[in-house]
């Protein structure tokens, strides 16, 4: 089996992101885990309105993400009727009790590439309760009228609102962990006025950390051309 590719964040032809944690607590229950949700959806592969699925395994050894393009919401409500019960069934067969605090619908707010050449080798996904639509979009603004226009080891960052209007989630392309402990540490950050200190000030704003994730998984639908995605700006 080769290496996996990230998944095209931007890709145009994506209606709904669909993402979910599972709690595994070590790294040998989250490799076996993955093995077992994607040997499911090897048989699933060419569902209508399935685009992508791309699964992350934090580098604590805790936790997978799971990161879906579908077309539509129609589209995944009807996998969810349909096909999904029995899908875990069989994971938590192989793999029993893993802990799924819920699944999360997201749009793709906005991207911003910041030019670096090489593929980034840790994503480091960064979330936020948020009041609404408009406090999340006023997150996204605040976060990139701040940030250094290009972050130390940093490739991209896309940034979603739930659908619900009640998270923002930052997925960010670092060149490693390391690249992103600096740029955590960096003075866009850290001085007065910076990133920090400006989410700390929106009442309507909530930080819920963050976790850096390593790729162990994906595959697309067969049947699908993956587009382009559009490279994001300022």
């Amino acid at each position: 089996m080769g290496e996996p590719n990230l998944p095209t964040v931007d890709r145009p032809d994506v209606g709904t992101i669909l993402v979910s944690e599972w709690i595994v607590r070590t790294p040998e229950r989250q490799e076996a885990a993955a093995d077992a949700l994607h040997a499911g959806w090897a048989e699933l592969a060419t569902t209508p309105g399935f685009l992508s699925l791309s699964t992350f395994a934090s580098l604590d050894g805790e936790r997978l993400l799971n990161y879906a393009q579908w077309t539509d919401d129609e589209a995944h409500r009807e996998f969810m009727r349909v096909d999904r019960p029995e899908l875990v069934a069989k994971i938590d067969a192989a793999v029993p009790g893993i802990e799924r605090p819920g699944v999360k619908r997201f749009r793709l707010h906005r991207s911003v590439d910041f030019g670096l050449d090489s593929a980034p080798g840790c994503v480091v996904v960064i979330q936020f309760e948020t009041d609404g639509d408009e406090w999340a979009e006023r997150l996204v603004d605040e976060v990139v009228a701040r940030q250094d226009k290009q972050p130390f080891g940093a490739s991209y960052a896309h940034f979603h609102i739930s659908k619900d209007g009640d998270r923002m989630l930052n997925y960010v392309g670092f060149r490693d962990a390391e690249a992103h402990e600096t740029a955590v540490n960096s003075p866009a950050m850290t001085k007065p006025g910076g990133i920090f200190e400006a989410i700390g000030a929106m009442s309507g704003v909530t930080g819920l950390g963050f976790k850096r994730y390593d790729l162990r998984r994906g595959l697309a639908n067969p049947e699908v051309t993956t587009p382009a995605g559009r490279t994001g700006t300022r």
